[in-house]
């Protein structure tokens, strides 16, 4: 219901924008940056030296900030980690997202590890309503906590805030909508707490939203970008995202700044 709620939200905000003529981050209160940074979400390839060769070859193009995915065992990560310290240099910013997969106990072994590697955050470590062990593994590794794409409220989010169990908050725009997004955002300033906006798979129009929303926060560290998967979420538009170098900008144009392709939606439109 939440998520049906957020993008009825999102598409009155554009709605409005394109009557006035104006971009949804203006009516937000205007841009604080123009060019967002991102960080690459993920790293594809048959084995760690096709994923390092990759992480490169992005850092040649202006990224510098990767987010790898403990998706097997935590040794098979920190082979690709420390591979991908050893090729990108000090300077590269490298995060892991434990997809909610461990308890207590080894998450704070795994986050000790991660401190030793000067790890950007530690994502996901712990079942997303586990406020108080979030809190505790807060308290028991330097590395910063990162959660939040499984909430939509800020009624949800509020008691992580309280416990001090979110360091790096992680919001989705196409589960909140744009309202509770930015209420979302302004909970985490409140807290001193910084935004790495989760996008993952979402498409087009869920993208441009959460760019509109980022842009217009004071408290924005990243948003999360995979060029590839991007590819794919505007293949339903009629006009690219702006991707650059490390960055990302807002789309022009009233509203979100984009337009949906309908003969390319076509087929998969089912009458039910």
């Amino acid at each position: 219901m939440l998520d049906a709620i957020a993008g009825i939200d999102t598409a009155l905000w554009d709605i409005k924008g394109k009557a006035l003529n104006t971009r949804v981050c203006d009516l937000l209160g205007g841009p604080f940056v123009n060019e967002l940074p991102v960080y690459v979400s993920g790293l594809s390839g048959a084995d760690d030296a096709a994923r390092i060769a990759q992480a490169a070859e992005y850092q040649q193009q202006g990224f510098n900030a990767f987010k790898l995915f403990m998706d097997g065992e935590p040794d098979e990560t920190w082979r690709l980690f420390d591979g991908l310290r050893e090729k990108l240099g000090a300077t590269a910013r490298i995060m892991v997202d434990a997809l909610w997969r461990f308890d207590l106990a080894r998450a704070v072994k795994i986050g000790r590890q991660l401190d030793a590697r000067d790890a950007g955050w530690f994502e996901a470590p712990l079942k997303p309503e586990d406020v108080a062990g979030h809190a505790r593994l807060a308290e028991s590794a330097e590395t910063p906590v990162a959660i939040g794409e499984s909430y939509r409220t800020r009624w949800e989010t509020q008691p992580f805030f309280a416990a001090g169990a979110v360091e790096v908050f992680q919001p989705g725009i196409g589960r909140s909508g744009v309202t509770e997004g930015m209420k979302l955002a302004a909970l985490a300033e409140l807290h001193q707490t910084p935004i790495a906006f989760h996008v993952s798979i979402g498409l087009g129009v869920q993208i441009a939203a959460a760019l509109h929303v980022a842009a217009s926060i004071p408290n924005l560290m990243f948003v999360e970008c995979n060029p590839k998967v991007w590819q794919v979420a505007e293949a339903l538009l009629t006009t690219s995202l702006p991707v650059g170098a490390g960055v990302v900008g807002i789309p022009e144009g009233a509203g979100l700044g984009v337009e949906i392709d309908e003969e390319k939606l076509q087929p998969f439109i089912t009458d039910w």
